[in-house]
C-alpha cells in the first residue's frame, strides 16, 4: 500500500509523464550554460570567474538569504556586503550603500519565485540574478548572468548552473571525487524514499539519515566542483516544462480550496501567489511552530526556509514564514488533501 505524506527531499523514479520523450529539447541545453555540484558552487565559481576575468572587488547579497551559500563564497578574495532585502520588498535599491561601480556585482534574488526588487538606478555594476525559486525566469532574464540550485525544483541529487547572456567564457570546472560520492548517496536515499512511498520498505530511517548526512556535505569545499555525469543524465531525461506547469496547476487548485485563516496569510507578490509554491505567513512564531508541529504529525512536513537568519527584521521574517511544497509529486486528490489538513488546523487544539 502507498504511503501518503508531503513535502521534504525529492525521491526517484520520476514518473514517465515527467520525462522528456526522445526528439525533445532539454530545457538546460547550449552552451550557455555551465554547470556544478551545488547552487552555492555555482555562485563560487560565476564570483571567481569575475574576480580574475572582470575585475570584481565587492559582491552584494540580500539580508534575507540562505547564509549557507554567503559562507560558502567566504573563501574568495573579494568583500561581501549585505543590503536589507526581505521577501516581497521591491525596491528601489538605492545606489547611496552598494557602490555602482564596474567592480561591483549585485546578486539579486527570487526569493520564493517572487519579483526582483527595482534596481534601475545603477548603470555601471555586474547583476547577476538567483533564480533557484524560479527556474523559469531563464525565459524572460536580462541580467548578464543567471545562477541557481537545481535540487530545489527539480528531482535532483545535486546539482547548480550558471547561464551566461552572452558568449560563455567561463572555464569548465572538474568533477571531483567527493562531489561523485556525494551524488551516488543522495541518489541512493532518493531511491530508498520511492521504494518506501510505494509500501515496499518500511524503514523511514534508512533514507531520512541518508538525506540529513549528506545535506551537511554540501558545505565541504570539496563539493566545489562540476556536476557528476550521473546527475547529468538525470537533468538532460526531465521534462521541466511539464514539472513546473504541474506545480503551478497545483498552487491554484490549493489556493482554490484553502480557506482564510486568522493564524497566517499565503505570501503573494502583486496579488498572486509565488511560484515556488505555497508560502505561509504567520504573525506570530509560535503559531507558527503550532501548525509545523500539526502538520508533521499528519504526514505533511513544510520547511522553514531560510534558518540562521542574521539581521532582527530578518529573523523575524524567518520566524513567520512555512514553505508547503505543491509540485508534481502530487495529483488533485492530494492537494486536496493537504488543502484539507491546513483547513482544519485548530490553533486552540
Amino acid at each position: 500500500m502507498k504511503v501518503h505524506e508531503y513535502g521534504s527531499d525529492f525521491h526517484l523514479p520520476v514518473p514517465s509523464e515527467f520525462l522528456l520523450d526522445a526528439a525533445d529539447t532539454p530545457f538546460f541545453h547550449g552552451t550557455n550554460f555551465s554547470f556544478y555540484a551545488s547552487g552555492r558552487a555555482a555562485l563560487f565559481h560565476l564570483l571567481d570567474h569575475g574576480i580574475k576575468s572582470l575585475g570584481w572587488t565587492d559582491v552584494y547579497l540580500p539580508s534575507y538569504y540562505c547564509h549557507d551559500v554567503s559562507r560558502f563564497i567566504q573563501p574568495l578574495p573579494i568583500m561581501i556586503h549585505f543590503y536589507d532585502c526581505v521577501p516581497g520588498f521591491k525596491g528601489p535599491l538605492g545606489s547611496g550603500y552598494i557602490k555602482d561601480s564596474k567592480t561591483s556585482v549585485l546578486v539579486l534574488n527570487s526569493c520564493f519565485g517572487m519579483a526582483l526588487p527595482q534596481h534601475d538606478d545603477f548603470s555601471q555594476l555586474t547583476i547577476v540574478e538567483d533564480i533557484t525559486h524560479h527556474l523559469e525566469g531563464l525565459i524572460d532574464c536580462e541580467s548578464d548572468f543567471t545562477f541557481g540550485s537545481l535540487r530545489k525544483e527539480l528531482p535532483m541529487p545535486m546539482g547548480g548552473f550558471v547561464y551566461t547572456k552572452k558568449t560563455n567564457t567561463l572555464n569548465e570546472i572538474p568533477v571531483t571525487a567527493g562531489a561523485m560520492d556525494l551524488c551516488n548517496h543522495r541518489m541512493e536515499a532518493m531511491i530508498k524514499k520511492g521504494s518506501f512511498l510505494e509500501g515496499n520498505s518500511k524503514d523511514k530511517s534508512s533514507y531520512r539519515n541518508l538525506f540529513l548526512t549528506t545535506e551537511l556535505n554540501f558545505e565541504m569545499a570539496e563539493i566545489r566542483g562540476g556536476l557528476p555525469r550521473t546527475a547529468m543524465e538525470i537533468l538532460s531525461t526531465l521534462n521541466v516544462e511539464a514539472i513546473l506547469a504541474r506545480k503551478q496547476r497545483n498552487l491554484s487548485l490549493m489556493l482554490k480550496n484553502l480557506n482564510n485563516h486568522d493564524a497566517f496569510k499565503v505570501l503573494t507578490a502583486d496579488g498572486r501567489a509565488t511560484p515556488f509554491g505555497l508560502t505561509l505567513h504567520f504573525s506570530v512564531k509560535e503559531k507558527r511552530d503550532a501548525f509545523k508541529a500539526y502538520a508533521v504529525q499528519n504526514n505533511l512536513y513544510p520547511a522553514i526556509l531560510w534558518p540562521d537568519q542574521v539581521d532582527q527584521k530578518d529573523k523575524e521574517w524567518e520566524d513567520g514564514l512555512l514553505f508547503v511544497h505543491v509540485d508534481y509529486r502530487y495529483d488533485d486528490q492530494d492537494i486536496l488533501a493537504m488543502a484539507s489538513l491546513i483547513n482544519n488546523f485548530d490553533l486552540n487544539g
